[in-house]
């Protein structure tokens, strides 16, 4: 039987040589990023005005935090084009 592969990060950053110092650092920025990125997500409700507007990115949030992504799109699409068309009243 042979041992299962397994992959250490610092066994990865030793075999890569000088990459093994600049892999931490690019994963720093990119960490960085993604936290600037997720920091302007909010910044849309700013322009919502009424409750319908609101109620979208509410319902989207919730969705997506009790199921997945999908289905959080999936749900904003679906409710949105009838607020949009007012066939939806909230």
């Amino acid at each position: 039987m042979s041992a299962p592969l397994r992959f250490d990060r610092m066994e990865l950053a030793g075999s890569l040589g000088d990459l093994g110092t600049i892999l931490p650092l690019a994963m720093a920025v990119l960490g960085f990023l993604l936290v600037f990125a997720g920091a302007q997500l909010p910044l849309i409700l700013l322009d919502m005005q009424t409750r319908a507007d609101l109620f979208v990115p509410i319902l989207v949030l919730g969705t997506t935090t009790a199921s997945n992504l999908t289905a959080g799109f999936v749900t904003g699409i679906v409710v949105a084009y009838p607020l949009k068309w007012e066939r939806l009243n909230i």
